[in-house]
């Protein structure tokens, strides 16, 4: 049975995935546990795992927050994951077995493209 924290922390994460809750928008502790009806220890956990995770920033003083990307950042991430997967892909063609083509092929109809906000946990799950 998952923890209360895991529950909440799920929670917060779907809201996130889904656009409810929006790069720049700040995670009142407060706030939250008043709205899911839960301690403000159990929301300090659960964001302390966003932050852990890179899904929300810690402000000294401030606060926590979902970060915002400027064009120039994104371009840089996308730079780097072209060169780091290019990379991964020729290292993965060098070592690939029969096994691993077949549980690939088992795993490709979870890779598809949705609109469905649950898909994202079914890909984290996997």
């Amino acid at each position: 049975m998952p923890r209360l924290v895991d529950s909440i922390y799920d929670e917060i994460y779907a809201l996130i995935s889904t656009g409810r809750i929006k790069p720049g928008d700040w995670l009142r502790q407060a706030t939250i546990a008043a709205e899911m009806n839960v301690s403000q220890v159990t929301i300090r956990e659960a964001l302390n795992k966003l932050v852990s995770a890179g899904i929300a920033e810690r402000v000294p003083r401030k606060g926590v927050r979902i970060p915002s990307i400027n064009i120039d950042d994104l371009m840089d991430i996308y730079n780097l994951r072209l060169t780091a997967e290019r990379t991964a892909w020729q290292s993965a063609a060098d070592k690939i077995t029969s096994a691993d083509l077949k549980r690939m092929h088992l795993l490709l109809p979870l890779t598809g493209t949705t609109a469905d906000p649950a898909s994202v946990n079914t890909a984290r799950v996997k």
